[in-house]
């Protein structure tokens, strides 16, 4: 089947690229405390719950939450995060990203210096009058994304990434943050030519049916989500593409190994693996 590549990868690509170890996790009621206490809570009348996914601690009407595989960091308001706020949403994005970045300066959740502002997003409302039927939409807080670098290549993969809310007053409501601190490096890696990566993912999607189209395709690293345990992070060639057959449009990703040599799988482990199917003897 052909692909069609609206996006190509950059064609100044390195000789090489490190594999860094990623440190075990492990986490406690004390480092649950200390994270709450950098993120503006103080440690009185706070409860901590424990489950097999994660811990959190609870101070009031805010939460934090550090999930034990990965140890990525959810913290939020709960009077405030996703509920209609009582005065318009008219803080300006450049001031969401200065009073961002000084939450995350102060806090010390992510580095800053492999930090890049990737974008902002906004949560909309809408409010439908049942006689008139006339809609009205709103604004209703800012997200403000960061994106991970390492060694000044961006990090691809469902981790990578800091996401701080606001609210119209400027007030940090709520933090997402997947970014698994860097280790001591494991080795090093020769990177291979773009043409064997795309050569990869002709061969992934040989047996799909309908059109192929990239529409996104880079060199990174590649870090899992906050569910899953890794103990490396290494470079990869990331493809985002498009599948339309008939009426029927899919959109995938495709991660192949950009080094000679791999340190360790790029999937995650799935969460509700299916059944392995037995055949009945005749």
């Amino acid at each position: 089947m052909p692909v069609t590549f609206e996006a190509k990868l950059p064609r100044n690509i390195p000789a090489s690229a490190a594999v860094y170890q990623l440190p075990p996790v492990r986490i406690g009621a004390g480092t649950l405390r200390a994270t709450a206490k950098s993120l503006g809570l103080a440690d009185d009348a706070a409860d901590v719950v424990t489950s097999t996914d994660l811990m959190a601690y609870n101070q009031g009407r805010h939460r934090v939450e550090i999930h034990r595989a990965s140890g990525a960091v959810a913290f939020y308001h709960r009077d405030k995060y996703g509920r209609e706020p009582e005065k318009p949403f008219d803080l300006p994005d450049r001031r969401a990203a200065a009073l961002s970045r000084a939450f995350l300066q102060k806090s010390k959740i992510v580095p800053l210096a492999a930090a890049r502002l990737d974008g902002m997003t906004h949560l909309h409302s809408a409010v439908a009058d049942v006689e008139t039927r006339r809609v009205r939409e709103h604004i209703t807080d800012a997200g403000v994304v960061y994106r991970r670098t390492i060694d000044e290549l961006l990090v691809e993969g469902p981790g990578r990434f800091a996401m701080v809310t606001l609210d119209p007053e400027g007030e940090v409501i709520a933090l997402r943050s997947v970014w698994r601190p860097l280790g001591k490096r494991a080795g090093k890696v020769k990177l291979k030519r773009p043409e064997e990566a795309i050569g990869e993912l002709e061969k992934h999607v040989a047996n799909l049916q309908g059109d192929v189209t990239v529409t996104k395709a880079t060199l990174g690293y590649f870090e899992l989500g906050p569910l899953d345990r890794q103990r490396v992070i290494q470079p990869v060639y990331a493809f985002v593409y498009v599948v339309r057959h008939d009426e029927v449009t899919m959109k995938s990703a495709f991660v192949a190994h950009a080094g000679d040599k791999s340190f360790g799988p790029l999937i995650g482990k799935k969460r509700f693996p299916a059944p392995v199917a037995r055949r009945k003897k005749p």
